[in-house]
């Protein structure tokens, strides 16, 4: 567990500055239903770039409400798509960064989404009358479900190209499945295996960039999954603290950027903190935001 290895360290919060590696782009969204990007310079944190659903090319009128309480702003695999989630109902593949919309679909509490091969996107729908459910669609088809499988509170699906699974994060589960396209609107999957830690409040879905395992948020604790022994442990950085509603590890640095719920009984924060080993930095922000996400995967 190498992240836990490098970022086991005091939790104290500092006041000091961060080493981030130039041109490392940090995106923020939230409430204000606009993707904004941007680097941290001197402790603030400077836009440069910004993505609005009523603003974006292919989003038709009726469905720009759907997309307007972003909850995941994370980038593709490759870092040419980003991958909008909203718990207004909606979800979109955005080309980064010319900001045009390639697909979007109707998903009930939508809180992430992924590419899978073969056209695939997968999208988990959490608390809904219409929704606890993870949804497959196909991207050459938009709005059109064409696969269902039930998941109580469903927060998190992340493609693993490594073993070739889909993972999916529900309430009190992690699941791997395999996932195969057997014809144009139609798939087959199965349910590999479920794994359950002692808890509950499945939230935020991350997998480190070596594949070797997954960083999970849950309401009460922030959990490390390993994935060859299959245990889950609790990551050492964040040990202890509870309702952190984001995770994420730039790709040049391993630097920690993560979001927390401002402890008001509410899920917004207006502002990012930044933890590289015993050091971090809280960045205010002007707005209210949900997650934050490094532009690089």
């Amino acid at each position: 567990m190498h992240v836990v290895h490098r970022f086991a360290a005091t939790l104290a919060l500092l006041t000091v500055s961060v080493s981030i590696a130039q041109g490392e782009k940090l995106r923020v969204c939230g409430r204000t239903g606009i993707v904004h990007e941007g680097e941290v310079v001197n402790g603030q944190f400077k836009q440069t770039w910004t993505w609005d659903a009523s603003k974006s090319k292919n989003v038709p009128a009726a469905f720009v409400n759907k997309l307007t309480q972003i909850d995941d702003c994370k980038a593709s695999a490759d870092g040419k798509e980003m991958l909008i989630s909203s718990s207004r109902g909606g979800i979109a593949i955005v080309a980064y960064p010319s900001g045009k919309t390639l697909f979007y679909a109707s998903v009930p509490n939508a809180h992430s989404i992924d590419v899978l091969p073969n056209g695939l996107v997968a999208a988990a729908s959490s608390t809904h009358p219409q929704g606890n459910r993870l949804i497959l669609f196909d991207r050459n088809a938009p709005d059109k479900e064409i696969y269902s499988l039930p998941m109580e509170a469903a927060h998190g699906v992340t493609w693993d190209a490594k073993r070739n699974v889909l993972w999916a994060l529900c309430d009190t589960e992690l699941l791997k499945l395999t996932v195969k396209r057997t014809g144009p609107q139609s798939v087959d999957v199965q349910v590999v295996k479920r794994y359950a830690w002692s808890g509950r409040g499945g939230h935020d879905l991350v997998l480190s960039h070596d594949g070797s395992h997954f960083i999970i948020t849950t309401v009460p604790k922030v959990i490390v999954f390993d994935i060859a022994s299959e245990k889950f442990s609790d990551f050492a950085p964040l040990k202890g603290m509870r309702d952190i509603k984001s995770v994420t590890f730039a790709r040049g640095t391993e630097q920690l950027a993560y979001t927390q719920a401002n402890g008001k009984g509410e899920w917004w924060t207006s502002k990012v903190h930044l933890r590289k080993g015993d050091k971090d930095i809280v960045v205010p922000l002007d707005f209210e935001i949900y997650k934050t996400r490094w532009a690089e995967r």
